[in-house]
């Protein structure tokens, strides 16, 4: 189980740098008040020279300090982010879509960097500070005396204990902020990928909803805001207050002739160098706190293992054997109810190289018994079987192929979209490789036209070079003239096809099988010539060509 220490250890040559430069820091500029107490005690060159000295090493070692700070925020962000990005792009479909797109983002661009800032830094910082607060009463106890040293060591415990911290508060209201946020970013891509309907009568509703969601994270932000200005008040008050003490006592010692100035001046700044490492401390436990929910939701997003394609179930080529005595791939009593809807119990068998079409009205169970078929949906009851091996919680992307509906284009150029940046090998003699300038030549293919989208998709599952291709409305973009030649370049592939489409026309003769289904059920998977007069194929023609 991936917790947050793990990210820690990666990182622990970076932090013993940070931390031992501080601490080399935080040691030289611990000196400079005695050489304030050797100015007044009239060692005047001594005084100079160590100050100067003492001053020189502190700025050079918290230049380093700084330096190390970012190679381990950096190094960390780096790791949190890959993983968040590699375990979401793990997931299953299903497990996938549960959330929306901009959640996702959102997550990994605003929560990670809140990780790294409010938690990382936090946590680095309280253990330089308490190191520091350790290293200031050493010398003091050397510089000064003994007494001091406890007067000032009770002083700094009090200072803990003294101040109520508002974290549970600032937590609280942190996590509203930042689920604002999220629905902020999931509404923006929605109204971003829909700038097509914008016109002059939509354009005021959507600004006007922008405007009111923008609204709502300014004052979340505002809310949480105040509390954390509150908290980090209230901590600095209870400080100063312990400041005041030190600075009447030393002026009553002072006064009474006890100390001598230079000693007192150099006590109470040792008073301010033991307080501002407290301050921090109080004010990183407050963060920390306040991240709970954050690092909570990461590391149960990075530590679930429902619904994704672990490396162990990726089946590789040859990998399963062909077994005569089996049907190619079979469905058995396959059952999925959501809502109101029913599918199934269905059975099917679909035969090696053959082509079937998987026509039906809308809802009528089509695009989720495709969607099983291509382990895109694995919370069903009955079982799928793909040459005698059951496909559940498989990933079998090395034997079967998958063009969706409206398959998604990179907004990168021919070449990464046809092979999913190298992912596949250009296959020789593609049926589908394009001739098309503006596809071939275009560094953002996600601008070209529907038709030309379509015929990329089709070279890219070509490319995937499986033996089963499951296609849904590949060609629902493409110009008529063209359609039946790339129909009959995808029915002459020697592969098992599996097609969605809405086309009950004569091209249906074309295939070897035709699956109707309705409401559900397949009522018939038979050669077209055997349902074309049946009465539910020729309510479903009519349907489409009234």
């Amino acid at each position: 189980m991936v917790k947050m220490n793990s990210y820690l250890k990666k990182i622990q040559k970076e932090i013993i740098l940070f931390v031992a430069s501080g601490s080399f820091a935080y040691v030289f500029s611990g000196f400079l008040p005695y050489f304030i107490k050797r100015m007044f005690e009239g060692a005047y060159a001594e005084a100079v020279i160590g100050y100067c000295i003492c001053l020189g090493a502190y700025i050079l070692f918290s230049y380093l300090t700084n330096l190390s700070q970012v190679v381990y925020k950096n190094k960390f962000d780096t790791l949190v982010k890959k993983d968040y990005f590699d375990k979401a792009f793990s997931l299953r479909e299903e497990a996938f879509q549960k959330k929306e797109v901009g959640e996702y983002i959102s997550f990994q661009v605003n929560d990670i960097t809140e990780i790294s800032e409010n938690y990382l830094n936090p946590f680095v910082g309280i253990l330089l500070q308490g190191i520091r607060i350790v290293i200031v009463l050493i010398i003091i106890l050397f510089v000064l005396n003994y007494q001091m040293a406890l007067l000032l060591c009770a002083a700094t415990a009090l200072s803990i204990i003294l101040p109520k911290s508002l974290g549970k508060a600032t937590a609280e209201r942190r996590a509203a902020y930042l689920g604002e946020q999220k629905v902020y970013y999931s509404r923006m891509e929605d109204f971003y990928q829909g700038h097509k309907v914008s016109n002059n009568r939509t354009i005021g509703r959507i600004t006007s909803l922008h405007e009111k969601l923008l609204d709502n994270v300014l004052k979340k932000r505002i809310y949480y805001g105040k509390a954390n200005s509150l908290m980090w008040t209230i901590n600095g008050l209870g400080i100063e207050c312990i400041n005041l003490l030190v600075f009447l006592y030393l002026g009553f010692l002072l006064f009474k002739g006890n100390v001598t100035a230079g000693f007192a001046i150099a006590a109470f700044q040792y008073t301010r160098s033991l307080m501002e490492p407290v301050q921090e401390i109080l004010y990183n436990k407050s963060l920390l706190h306040s991240m709970d929910e954050v690092i909570q939701a990461f590391l149960d997003f990075i530590n679930t293992d429902k619904g994704a394609n672990q490396p162990d179930n990726f089946v590789h080529a040859d990998q399963i054997s062909d077994r005569e005595d089996q049907p190619y791939i079979l469905v058995q009593k396959l059952f999925i109810s959501w809502n109101n809807f029913q599918f199934g119990r269905i059975d099917l068998e679909i035969q090696k190289n053959k082509k079937y079409a998987l026509i039906g009205v809308n809802g009528s169970g089509k695009s989720t018994l495709f969607h099983v078929l291509a382990s895109q949906i694995d919370t069903y009851e009955g079982e799928v079987y793909f040459r005698g091996s059951n496909i559940r919680d498989k990933d079998l992307s090395n034997y079967i192929g998958v063009l969706n509906q409206d398959e998604f284009v990179f907004s990168a150029d021919h070449k990464d979209n046809a092979t999913v940046f190298g992912s596949y090998d250009e296959m020789k003699e593609n049926p589908f490789a394009s001739e098309n300038g503006r596809i071939l030549e275009s560094g953002d293919c996600s601008v070209l036209s529907g038709g030309e989208k379509n015929l990329l998709n089709l070279e890219r599952a070509y490319n995937e070079n499986t033996e089963v291709l499951l296609l849904d409305e590949p060609l629902a973009a493409v110009d008529e003239g063209r359609k039946e030649v790339l129909l009959n370049k995808i029915l002459s592939m020697e592969k098992t096809i599996i097609m969605v489409t809405h086309d009950v026309g004569r091209s249906l003769e074309r295939f070897d099988s035709v699956i109707l289904m309705k409401n559900g059920q397949i009522l018939y998977n038979l050669p077209y010539a055997q349902i074309v007069d049946r009465k539910e194929f020729v309510e479903l023609r009519d349907s489409v060509y009234r």
